[in-house]
């Protein structure tokens, strides 16, 4: 009996150890497949852009603030379009000082894909490894909370990826203190949801954020 509790307790740590890798190793839903833009209930190119504007600090669709649909209108059922978060700010950006060209040019080359993003968008997964779109707008992801370099065109961006519960989090830095966070998650329709917001400074979210609805393609 002494021989087996000291036999118990030497392999204790091991068996917690795996118990810890196992669950560390688990992951989210398989968002395997094609995937179709339900261009009726997601976001319009015009709300995409005003939200980026806000989420970046250069100020614009002001009128968001006062009530008024943005330039393009509302999109999606019933309304549809932004999903607000926490309480409204006045808009800071006319006191902020403006970016260079350069900076400008990153910029819309990073948020390019979420102000046009693609009808038809293609994921796989193997392990923590997630790959989504297409030649040359493809990127993989890796789902292990570690940060990683990823391409997003010419520019190098630190991003962390992870699972929360049934949600994708993939966190971009593009510097500046301007980060994107873009979930992916099933709706109980089975249709693939993603959103996209903005962070500045210390955790100040943006208002407002993007929403995608993608369909299963048969």
């Amino acid at each position: 009996m002494t021989t087996n509790r000291s036999n118990l307790l030497r392999l204790l740590p091991a068996l917690v150890c795996a118990a810890t890798v196992g669950t560390a190793a688990q992951s989210g839903p398989d968002l395997s497949g094609t995937w179709l833009l339900d261009t009726y209930l997601s976001d319009s190119p015009a709300q995409a852009a005003a939200v980026i504007r806000l989420g970046v600090g250069q100020g614009g669709g002001n009128r968001i603030f006062g009530g008024d649909e943005p330039e393009g209108g509302r999109s999606g059922r019933g309304g549809g379009g932004y999903g607000r978060r926490g309480p409204q700010r006045q808009p800071q950006g006319g006191q902020e000082k403006p970016p260079s060209l350069e900076e400008q040019n990153r910029l819309d080359e990073l948020t390019k894909g979420v102000r046009y993003p693609a009808t038809t968008l293609t994921i796989s997964q193997s392990g923590d490894a997630i790959s989504l779109g297409e030649g040359q707008e493809k990127r993989t992801l890796t789902a292990s909370g570690k940060r990683e370099k990823i391409s997003i065109g010419q520019n190098e961006v630190n991003t962390t990826t992870r699972w929360e519960g049934p949600l994708l989090v993939s966190e971009a830095d593009f510097g500046k203190g301007i980060r994107m966070i873009t979930t992916y998650g099933l709706a109980p329709t089975k249709q693939l949801v993603v959103k996209v917001r903005f962070e500045r400074g210390l955790g100040e979210t943006g208002p407002f954020e993007i929403k995608y609805v993608y369909d299963r393609s048969s």
